[in-house]
């Protein structure tokens, strides 16, 4: 296997305006900090892409408490409001853009630790990715994290243990970064799992994991048709960015990004 040994460790030390510049490669850009208060229901996609607007009836805070000076604003989830919109797949391109490169990264802040949150979800339950938190541990803390891509019978989990990481997992926002790097070794494909910068986990064992999502439309702090993992229900807490990018980035691209902020 191609997974690293256990979790890497984060010394956490804040480096908002240290000169870092957050890739603008992105396809896809949501920013609560560019949206208006208060919220009209939509969050909208930034990069002017059609189609893709997340239709949620998530409250914007203005006054999110964080050491981060470039967040000023959040989506505050709380379990049952989250947002829709199309299914990734459907961004266009040829190839199909589920069957290429690709890497998602939110920044997140859960509200507690007691249950099974999806904060993304893109396609169903045969072929999609979500990032949801879970108790994979047992040890009645759902403060695991866990990056998922299935298609078909071919499915890769990632999982970053949290309070292992972060000394306040509810404390503050959190940079998630997951990455698909299709045919990254001849036809072995690699998928990466990022917290705050560093790589956590990774595999990089699969030959059959050719396609991250399908039909079924993307959910956000919610399901929306249907995810790859059972048991999800809506994520409570703080969302302050999305963004989807149509490439594998790389460790110092998502560097780059955790330190922009």
């Amino acid at each position: 296997s191609g997974s690293l040994t256990g979790n890497a460790s984060i010394t956490l030390t804040i480096t908002s305006g240290s000169g870092a510049a957050v890739d603008t490669s992105y396809t896809l850009n949501y920013q609560a900090d560019s949206e208006t208060v208060p919220s009209d229901g939509l969050w909208n996609n930034a990069t002017g892409l059609g189609g893709f607007d997340f239709a949620l009836g998530a409250p914007l805070t203005t006054t999110p408490i964080t050491l981060y000076s470039g967040i000023t604003q959040a989506y505050q989830f709380d379990g049952s409001n989250g947002g829709v919109t199309a299914s990734l797949q459907n961004l266009g391109g040829n190839p199909t853009p589920s069957a290429a490169d690709a890497s998602l990264e939110l920044w997140i802040r859960p509200a507690d630790l007691n249950d099974i949150d999806v904060v993304f979800e893109t396609g169903g339950s045969g072929d999609g990715t979500s990032i949801i938190i879970n108790d994979t541990d047992t040890d009645g803390v759902y403060d695991d994290l866990q990056f998922i891509v299935k298609d078909s019978g071919a499915t890769v989990t990632l999982t970053a243990d949290l309070s292992t990481l972060i000394a306040d997992v509810t404390g503050e926002f959190i940079q998630v970064v997951g990455v698909y790097d299709k045919d990254y070794a001849g036809s072995t494909d690699r998928v990466r799992l990022y917290i705050d910068g560093t790589l956590i986990d990774e595999n990089q064992s699969f030959t059959t994991l050719n396609d991250w999502a399908g039909n079924d439309d993307t959910g956000l702090a919610r399901v929306n048709g249907g995810i790859n993992v059972g048991g999800a229900t809506g994520f409570e807490g703080d969302i302050a960015t999305l963004r989807f990018y149509g490439k594998a980035m790389t460790d110092a691209e998502v560097l780059g990004n955790f330190e922009a902020v």
